[in-house]
């Protein structure tokens, strides 16, 4: 939930910001994103923020996924000792 809040935070930072000069969350997107977004980053318009959705989704469920196994694993763990 922290993950995609982060990814929220800077992407309305991106969106509500007119001046990108000073901002660095567009890269930070990208970084936070990666390496599904990264794949997205030479195609034409748009394209690249579809990445960052892309990436968005993709690392929200690896990390949810990954959450759930440690919370398993030490539940099991727990009942066997």
């Amino acid at each position: 939930m922290g993950y995609l809040a982060v990814v929220v935070w800077l992407g309305t930072d991106v969106a509500l910001t007119d001046s990108l000069d000073g901002s660095m969350a567009g890269v930070w997107l990208f970084f936070l994103t990666a390496p599904a977004s990264l794949l997205f980053v030479a195609l034409p318009g748009a394209l690249p923020w579809a990445g960052v959705v892309v990436g968005a989704l993709v690392q929200a469920v690896a990390l949810g996924a990954a959450y759930h196994g440690v919370r398993t694993w030490r539940a099991r763990r727990a009942v066997s000792a």
